[in-house]
């Protein structure tokens, strides 16, 4: 039987999983823009590749986590998860 843990990592590796292809698609849309908006759009992408790194890296620690620590982590993930979501949803309105 699965850990919560394992189930949590599971939900989450999907989760990055459908993060990612929403920025894949946001880079793919953006070849298609004029020039200034391509500088914007570039400046965005930067913010959002550090953001998925750090989600990336917290889910990283919660896999490499203890069964009994990685209840401590799960906030941080979800937190980074969610700024990276929020911040996936702000550039998509402000370049549409």
């Amino acid at each position: 039987m699965a850990s919560n843990r394992e189930e949590y990592i599971v939900k989450m590796e999907a989760k990055m999983k459908g993060l990612n292809a929403r920025i894949d698609l946001m880079e793919a849309k953006a070849q298609d823009k004029k020039a200034d908006l391509k500088m914007k759009y570039n400046s965005y992408m930067d913010d959002l590749k550090k953001r998925r790194e750090k989600a990336q890296a917290k889910l990283k620690k919660v896999r490499e986590s203890t069964e009994s620590a990685w209840e401590e982590l799960k906030s941080g993930v979800n937190s980074a998860f969610d700024e990276l979501s929020d911040s996936i949803d702000n550039v998509k309105k402000d370049l549409s």
